[in-house]
Order: C-alpha cells, then sequence, then structure tokens
C-alpha cells in the first residue's frame, strides 16, 4: 500500500470518527432543546400557527432559515481561515439557532411538508443516501470506537468516584 492510500485510509476513518462524535453530541443538544421547548404552552400555540400555514410558505420559511444557517457557515469559516479562531467557534455556534428552528418547524410540519411532490422525493432520497452511509463498514467502525470511548470514559469515572 502506497503512503498515498495509507493517508487517505486514515484520514477517511479520523473523519469518520469526528462525525459520529458530533452526529451524537448534535442529536443530544437537539433531544434536549426540544425537550424544554415541549414544556411551554407559548410553543404548543406556535405550533398550531405553523400547522395552519400554507405548504409553499412553510418551505420558503425553512429555505431561507436554511440558508441563514449555511451562510453563517460560511463565513465563520472565513474567520478560521483568516486565523481568528474565537470568532470561528462563536459564529459556528451560533449557526445552530437557525437550523435548530428549521429543525423544530419541520418536525411540527413535517406531514404537510411531505405533500409537495418534490419535496417528499428529495426527502426520500436524502434519507435513503442518509442511511446508506451509516452502514458503511468505516462508519460503523467509528461508532465501535465511539462506543469504546464512552465504556473506557464510564469506566474512569466510576473509578475517580
Amino acid at each position: 500500500m502506497t503512503y498515498i492510500k495509507l493517508f487517505a485510509k486514515i484520514l477517511i476513518n479520523a473523519l469518520a470518527v469526528v462525525y459520529v462524535l458530533f452526529d451524537e453530541a448534535f442529536v443530544l443538544i437537539s433531544n434536549t432543546i426540544s425537550k424544554i421547548i415541549s414544556k411551554y404552552k407559548i410553543f404548543l400555540k406556535l405550533n398550531v400557527y405553523i400547522r395552519a400555514l400554507n405548504k409553499y410558505i412553510l418551505l420558503l420559511i425553512l429555505i431561507f432559515l436554511f440558508g441563514i444557517s449555511e451562510l453563517i457557515g460560511i463565513y465563520s469559516f472565513m474567520f478560521l481561515a483568516s486565523g481568528n479562531l474565537y470568532a470561528f467557534i462563536v459564529l459556528y455556534i451560533v449557526k445552530f439557532a437557525p437550523f435548530f428552528v428549521v429543525s423544530y418547524i419541520f418536525n411540527v410540519a413535517k406531514d404537510i411538508l411531505l405533500e409537495i411532490k418534490y419535496f417528499n422525493y428529495c426527502y426520500l432520497k436524502i434519507v435513503a443516501v442518509t442511511d446508506y452511509l451509516k452502514n458503511t463498514t468505516v462508519i460503523l467502525k467509528a461508532k465501535d470506537i465511539k462506543d469504546n470511548i464512552k465504556y473506557k470514559f464510564k469506566d474512569l469515572l466510576r473509578e475517580i468516584k
């Protein structure tokens, strides 16, 4: 095996581990925020309002907020490229605020949005590709590494107590 292939294999495995760790953290944060939000009655009223909107208006709102989120992400990487790590971290964290709103609206109105044929088609294709990628050997190995890290961390915490 050449050094380039070995480097590429190591890089792909490292990126898979980072992806799995970020995915785990994102799901944990997203679920926590959803639980906190669902306790407030104001959001129940907001759910009714969201579901009453026209499906195309909902789609435009989602596209707009998702676009803002991505623009903030691009802008944050410009700070990283210029060497301003703190601004990058702050902006990258801020990027998730509109994304959480998009996620919230999507979860509330998913059935309404899936009535749009093209949106439904794209959604099903994205889910299929995501499922395929999550079952690749690289991701499965990364999940095993994550589980081993989690297990060792829990053992370390038990030893400290």
